[in-house]
């Protein structure tokens, strides 16, 4: 068994899907998605899962909202002037934003209402407070890049 360590950068198929059956995402038509171990680059409960596999392997992983994408959390739903905004930005529902914040992180939004001088942008993962299904299988891993 290979062991798998931060720095790694791993290569798999995935397909997820919401309880329902729903898929959300799938990488089997569009190519493998590869990801750093240690980064964050997915959700903490798939990166776990990866973690204790071989190249070749295959394994269904369950994910609770916690594990997968987060909890839905009511205070990163915000209300903002139109003037906090650039001029030339033109606001609509359902438009995902990018906005840096001081770390150097960039924060998705989602905007969710527009009413007046007012928008209501969501900061929550679309998929946030959702239990979601991970098919996956990993296709190769190239050490501490």
């Amino acid at each position: 068994m290979t062991q798998l360590k931060d720095g790694d950068r791993v290569s798999i198929h995935y397909t997820g899907t919401l309880e329902d059956g729903t898929i959300f995402d799938s990488t089997v038509q569009r190519g493998p998605f590869e990801f750093i171990i240690g980064r964050g680059e997915v959700s903490h409960g798939l990166e776990q899962a990866v973690l204790k596999m071989n190249v070749g392997d295959k394994q269904t992983v369950n994910l609770s909202a916690t594990e997968a994408f987060g909890r839905w959390d009511r205070n990163l739903i915000m209300r903002v002037k139109k003037t906090e905004f650039p001029e030339n930005l033109k606001l609509s529902v359902g438009q995902r934003l990018e906005m840096p914040q001081g770390d150097g992180r960039v924060a998705h939004l989602v905007v969710t209402e527009i009413k007046g001088e007012r928008v209501t942008v969501d900061g929550n993962h679309p998929l946030a407070g959702k239990k979601v299904t991970f098919e996956v299988e990993l296709l190769g891993i190239k050490s501490g890049v």
